[in-house]
């Protein structure tokens, strides 16, 4: 679902840079014609992959803690549990 809202909202930049002129600028300078494109979509790749890495790296360090902790409290349960006198 969020490849589609990105996606969506990639679209609707480039649509407002076409109808403010944006791109009929870039048409009169000596460059690629794809150039403004490929940039754009290259520009949004980047963001989103910097943004997914970090939401996959986080959830990721939020689970290894759980189970790290999971695991110290386990052992401090035994612990605990044989030493009782």
């Amino acid at each position: 679902m969020s490849v589609v809202f990105t996606t969506v909202y990639s679209g609707v930049t480039l649509n407002t840079d076409v109808t403010k002129g944006v791109v009929d600028r870039f048409r009169t300078l000596p460059l690629w014609r794809p150039a403004p494109l490929v940039g754009a979509l290259l520009g949004d790749t980047v963001r989103y992959l910097i943004a997914g890495t970090a939401t996959v790296g986080s959830i990721g360090i939020v689970l290894a803690t759980t189970i790290a902790l999971t695991c110290v409290f386990a052992s401090l349960t035994v612990y605990l549990y044989r030493n009782k006198n």
